[in-house]
């Protein structure tokens, strides 16, 4: 991951996600809120990510509605991130979709959003850190690939 404020958040949701509470009930919470933690930072990631594109153009109108368009960005499941690559090339959103559909990628981040969705309305939620561990690695290959994409570098392997 290119982008330093993305490093830092993730580096701050690994470290809370490697923390187990012993007592179960409280476990419960802290799955479901690192879930939240987890979701926030997909989307601080997909706007981070393609404002970072945007500002490298050379027309300061195109940066100020371009980042004004991504900062609406939210919730975004893996269908969105597919249609936000759309709205920058249908070559990116196709090579991003064929990505998603690999390795439990999609699923890693329409569970982590489900999941968030229904906790932020008071749904339940049973997630456990070390599903949001496994669903957040996944999603971070996501992340990398769109990166990768923004910056016309080699594309992750699938």
């Amino acid at each position: 991951m290119q982008n330093q404020s993305l490093r830092i958040q993730l580096n701050e949701v690994s470290r809370l996600l490697s923390i187990v509470p012993n007592d179960s009930s409280i476990q419960a919470h802290w799955g479901r809120y690192m879930c939240i933690m987890a979701a926030g930072f997909l989307e601080n990631a997909l706007q981070e990510v393609y404002k970072d594109y945007a500002s490298r153009a050379n027309n300061a109108n195109l940066v100020r509605y371009s980042s004004r368009q991504i900062s609406r960005i939210t919730n975004p499941d893996a269908g969105r991130f597919a249609q936000v690559a759309r709205d920058f090339s249908e070559t990116w959103r196709s090579d991003l979709r064929d990505f998603l559909k690999r390795d439990g990628r999609r699923e890693a981040i329409d569970a982590i959003m489900q999941n968030r969705n229904s906790i932020a309305h008071g749904g339940q939620s049973v997630m456990s850190t070390g599903e949001v561990k496994r669903y957040l690695d996944k999603a971070v290959e996501v992340i990398d690939f769109i990166e990768s994409q923004c910056l016309g570098l080699p594309q992750p392997n699938p």
